[in-house]
């Protein structure tokens, strides 16, 4: 079966991570619920503002945590724009070496803290 998700019906903009969480929530919500077969449709009609924050935050997210095939079997965008589309694709390509480096980003993001504060 086919959940869809209508982003406009959720948010205004793909721009902020708070935004991004927002969308994970409501996917999570349709994981949980969703057979073996199932796919989510995630529909950007009438959204034309896309950031690499909000997409991390979202659909990153579950690439990093189901991985990037089990990711594609699942999931699908439409009606997403040129500049959606480029912007959803630098996310995802980040998340997928993330992935297969197998790196603990909480570790990345506590170097990075340490580093920063020690500057």
């Amino acid at each position: 079966m086919e959940r869809k998700i209508i982003i406009s019906e959720l948010i205004n903009n793909a721009l902020t991570e708070s935004n991004g969480l927002i969308l994970r929530e409501k996917i999570e919500i349709f994981l949980k619920e969703m057979s073996e077969d199932d796919t989510i449709t995630l529909d950007f009609k009438n959204i034309t503002l896309f950031a690499t924050p909000f997409f991390n935050a979202s659909i990153g997210y579950f690439i990093l945590n189901l991985g990037p095939e089990k990711f594609a079997k699942i999931f699908k965008l439409e009606q997403i724009s040129e500049l959606g589309q480029s912007t959803y694709q630098h996310s995802y390509e980040n998340a997928v070496e993330i992935y297969n480096r197998n790196t603990n980003t909480d570790i990345v993001g506590e170097v990075t803290k340490t580093n920063i504060e020690n500057s």
